[in-house]
């Protein structure tokens, strides 16, 4: 289970490509609405990671 909250560089989607090869889950936290979280708006409009809301939420997904 992978964690992104960036950009939207180069190096987030490699990391996210690697994981999805892996079979990872790819999750990330809600966009704050800045571009900090470009990278991971673009992840949950292409379907490809999972919203959670908070860290509880995420360890209960292991």
């Amino acid at each position: 289970m992978d964690l992104i909250e960036a950009l939207d560089h180069a190096e987030v989607t490699y990391a996210a490509e690697s994981a999805l090869a892996l079979k990872r889950p790819l999750l990330t936290a809600p966009a704050g609405g800045d571009v900090r979280s470009s990278g991971s708006t673009r992840l949950l409009a292409e379907h490809r990671a999972v919203l959670v809301a908070d860290p509880a939420a995420a360890l209960a997904l292991l």
